[in-house]
């Protein structure tokens, strides 16, 4: 564990790219980026709660009541989490029948105390697959820090699609269906995200329409995206394409694209040694040879593109309309792969297959997934507290009318600028178009990569014999 944590920094770099090389935002940006950053260690539990709620260390599934005669749901969580709390008090004051037992583990928020977070952690996720594995548990639990695919193998989590399907009050058409239909293990959806990010390029437009170099990134591949970054350099002022931190990083970010090719964590097993990966470790080596990527840095000064993260409406319309004319781009997809954006899942929402209280669990994940509970425009316009797209598109639809009533707010240089029906119909475009889940949790398994591909990355093996220790290496942990 202490080594994943190490590399876990290395890795946040790859994905919040634009928070830790773009020089072209300013302070504010970085604020909420950092919390960006966050969520790849801490999985941005998005709030700046400051003190922790009663820790959890022996969930058990509860009785059906209390002493008082309700009905009890007991839900599990790693980080507190302001959300799951208003929650908790709308739905026990509309179901006074019901009581939420709501624990988490660890404080969030930038002021949180993180020195323990690596001990807490594992414990946590120690005593939970302990329960679960045994037929226990929480009812309701979140999953963001947890083995999905194991629970899945061992059947412990209910299919919640079946749930979503068989019930004539849920009307699926009412959330971002790309998203729940392109969330799922063993053709079944075991969580539902509450939430989501959108992951992608960002560029100077002006800079991009220099070269009159013509793509469609709405349906590029990744190779078509090294013929357009050669013909940029050619014929633009900027010496590469792209910006990544390291070769192995860059590896690391392309496997999260495509986790379930190369990772089936529910079934333990490994695809690493696939003419798919050797290819994929090729690629990054040509993009590195042809100058296509440069590992340098210089940001926005030497290239075109660079990874992106967009947390909310708000961060999109201040990324847009920075003085600086940024553009977001949707990142390439492989040729095995539909066209489509890319998407992490934020607040994943289980119920235990064992809980004697599936029915009633079932009604509050839907109300947690519910308009009712949808974050407020207030909420939104503070980023210090509240990221994520809600998976809820009325909830969305509400964010972004009351946004565009207000007209006007500031970017993230403090300018002020107006908030157009064209901005926010340019990104449900993007939101409607996510279809690729990028995996973020940073296990062993990213640690692996990382350290073996430097071997072929610096000449010293072959592609074929690192991708062989690489799925060894996988195989084993998979099967531990």
């Amino acid at each position: 564990m202490k080594k994943i944590g190490l590399f876990s920094l290395i890795c946040m770099m790859v994905f919040v790219l634009a928070a830790c090389s773009n020089n072209t935002d300013g302070e504010a940006e970085s604020s909420e980026n950092e919390k960006a950053a966050g969520s790849q260690h801490q999985t941005d539990k998005r709030t700046d709660a400051g003190k922790q709620t009663d820790t959890q260390t022996d969930t058990e599934p509860s009785s059906s009541k209390t002493e008082n005669g309700k009905t009890v749901i007991t839900f599990a969580t790693f980080y507190e989490n302001d959300l799951f709390k208003e929650a908790k008090r709308k739905y026990e004051a509309k179901h006074p029948n019901i009581e939420i037992q709501l624990t988490s583990q660890h404080a969030s928020g930038m002021d949180a105390n993180w020195d323990n977070w690596e001990t807490i952690h594992e414990q946590f996720v120690k005593t939970t697959n302990t329960q679960m594995l045994a037929g226990s548990g929480p009812d309701v639990l979140e999953l963001d820090e947890l083995p999905i695919g194991q629970y899945v193998n061992q059947k412990v989590l209910v299919n919640v699609g079946e749930l979503m399907e068989n019930d004539p009050d849920f009307h699926k058409d009412q959330y971002f269906v790309n998203i729940l239909d392109n969330f799922k293990l063993n053709d079944g959806t075991y969580a539902i995200p509450l939430q989501f990010y959108l992951n992608g390029f960002t560029g100077v437009q002006e800079d991009i329409e220099q070269t009159s170099v013509s793509f469609n990134d709405q349906s590029w591949t990744w190779e078509q995206f090294i013929q357009v970054s050669k013909e940029m350099i050619n014929k633009g002022d900027k010496k590469h394409a792209f910006e990544a931190p390291t070769p192995g990083g860059l590896l690391n970010n392309l496997v999260q694209g495509r986790y379930s090719e190369f990772v089936d964590e529910a079934n333990r097993k490994a695809n690493f040694d696939s003419a798919a990966f050797i290819g994929l470790m090729k690629q990054v080596q040509q993009m590195l040879d042809q100058g296509i990527i440069t590992t340098e840095g210089g940001g926005a000064d030497s290239t075109y593109f660079r990874d992106e993260i967009l947390l909310s409406i708000s961060d999109y319309l201040r990324k847009q309309n920075s003085s600086y004319g940024e553009k977001f781009y949707i990142m390439p997809h492989a040729e095995e792969q539909k066209a489509g954006g890319h998407f992490q899942a934020l607040n994943m929402i289980g119920i235990n297959a064992h809980s004697p209280v599936k029915e009633e669990a079932w009604d509050f994940v839907k109300f947690l997934m519910s308009e009712e509970l949808g974050q407020s425009t207030d909420t939104l316009m503070d980023t210090g507290n509240q990221t994520g797209f809600p998976l809820n598109r009325n909830v969305y639809q509400k964010q972004a009318q009351n946004l565009l009533q207000i007209g006007k707010m500031n970017d993230y240089e403090g300018r002020e600028f107006t908030i157009t029906e064209k901005d926010l119909q340019s990104l449900e475009s993007y939101l409607t178009a996510a279809v690729h889940p990028i995996e973020y949790k940073f296990t062993l398994i990213q640690e692996i990569i990382y350290e073996e591909s430097e071997a072929f990355f610096a000449g010293q093996k072959s592609a074929e014999d690192v991708a062989k220790l690489i799925q060894n290496r996988v195989t084993t942990y998979l099967n531990e």
